[in-house]
């Protein structure tokens, strides 16, 4: 198989790096531009035959694709998060203010969740976002001269751009910025998207089939810092759990959202991997890990289409039962499912759990277990005193005197503040560590 990678020198090299460290059995070719409408002239100019193109960004993509009929398989980098990301904090480490940001090709939208994990309110970031037209032949023109001009005007500004010639042309004017290039996962992810599409293609017997992930977060509270950092590892450790599974049935993982996967594998491996759906690794792992669940459906077709709609019937069937579970919907309409978890822990190890935290804190074992219960009904493993108590039908006085004792003997912790509507106290939000 034969990969051409169209790129600037820099992030070309950088991209090949990356692609050949992970996918040594593929051929891999740089064709080098300066000007992503240099494109065209190069994929004409190139007779090989080429199995796949890659190209460093999608300005690149659309202009070709504006001039030349794709004779082989397409992607180009996205304009991804993890980028955004790193960028901005290369800004933040030479002392840029990134309350103060000049930016290209990015939308509002793309910088909305992040300042919201760095608990920065958006109204509070004077954000200069350049929305172009990635086909148009000047755009590299008109990004500069927005950069440029925001310079003029605030040099501590934090310049970020996707354009790889505006980043140059920039240093080039001692003006600097920070170039949002393609982090090692997504190159990784684009290259497993051409291998498996070139597979699908070969073996044209192999059908199709797209899976949704989504992890149910629950959303109660507008927590502060500590909880937006729990938020973040609970999310980051339930992401690797995801990319595990992929890894097993072979799949091209993409992150459609914030808290929802899509995944791309065959019929055959996926069938295999599973044992005919009666197993499926994720759950059990989800289970044993974490008190969040996941809402998972697998759609056939004889189309991607087909599919990719089968498969969000079956993830929103899923997310009716609120707790781990599978449904599988095939091309006849016909629905599998709900397929559950084939883990359970035993009477004997919950009661010995249960019973050791009764004895050390001095509790009855019953109030034990209706907060063990509590955390399972639910499906979370924080709650503010008040909600305790109203669930567990004990004083509010009382559920704080246990909450105490708790704390003390290290089976909770304070991670964070409900603030209600009127001028009351704030209520403790706490997290369980059964």
């Amino acid at each position: 198989m034969k990969i051409a990678i169209l790129a600037p020198e820099s992030m070309g090299n950088y991209i090949l790096e990356t692609a050949q460290k992970y996918f040594s059995d593929i051929e891999i070719l740089l064709l080098v531009y300066n000007d992503y409408k240099e494109c065209v002239k190069l994929l004409q100019k190139n007779k090989k035959k080429y199995d796949g193109i890659v190209f460093a960004g999608i300005a690149a993509y659309s202009y070709s694709k504006k001039f030349l009929k794709p004779q082989s398989i397409w992607e180009y980098m996205p304009l991804h998060e993890g980028s955004l990301t790193n960028a901005i904090l290369q800004g933040l480490y030479n002392g840029y203010d990134i309350k103060h940001i000049s930016i290209d090709c990015y939308s509002i939208e793309h910088l909305k969740e992040l300042f919201r994990i760095l608990n920065i309110k958006l109204s509070s970031v004077e954000i200069l976002n350049l929305n172009i037209d990635t086909v148009c032949e000047n755009c590299n023109d008109l990004a500069l001269n927005f950069h440029i001009n925001n310079y003029k005007k605030n040099k501590n500004t934090c310049i970020i751009t996707a354009l790889n010639t505006v980043h140059k042309q920039l240093l080039d004017l001692n003006i600097n910025n920070f170039f949002a290039e393609p982090t090692e996962s997504v190159i990784k992810q684009i290259f497993q998207n051409i291998l498996l599409k070139y597979n699908l293609q070969i073996n044209k017997k192999s059908q199709i089939v797209i899976g949704y992930i989504q992890i149910n977060f629950p959303n109660e509270y507008s927590i502060i810092n500590l909880n937006e950092y729990y938020y973040m590892m609970e999310k980051n450790k339930l992401s690797e759990i995801i990319y595990l599974f992929a890894q097993n049935i072979k799949a091209a993982v993409t992150e459609v959202s914030f808290n929802t996967y899509q995944l791309v594998s065959t019929r055959n491996i996926l069938e295999v991997e599973t044992n005919n759906f009666r197993t499926f690794s994720i759950l059990d792992s989800v289970s044993k890990n974490s008190l969040h669940t996941l809402s998972i459906g697998f759609g056939y077709g004889k189309t991607a289409d087909e599919a990719k709609s089968n498969a969000n019937l079956a993830m929103m069937k899923s997310q009716k039962t609120a707790e781990n579970c599978v449904y599988v919907i095939y091309e006849n309409k016909e629905v599998l499912g709900p397929i559950k978890n084939t883990f359970l822990e035993t009477d004997n190890k919950i009661d010995s759990k249960l019973l050791s935290i009764s004895e050390k804190c001095n509790i009855s074992l019953n109030k034990i277990f209706n907060i063990y219960n509590a955390i399972n009904k639910y499906k979370k493993n924080t709650f503010t005193p008040k909600e305790l108590s109203n669930i567990c039908k004990i004083s509010i006085r009382s559920t704080n005197k246990l909450l105490t004792i708790l704390e003390n003997n290290g089976y909770t912790e304070i991670v964070g503040k409900k603030f209600s509507e009127g001028s009351g106290r704030p209520s403790r939000i706490i997290k369980f560590r059964f």
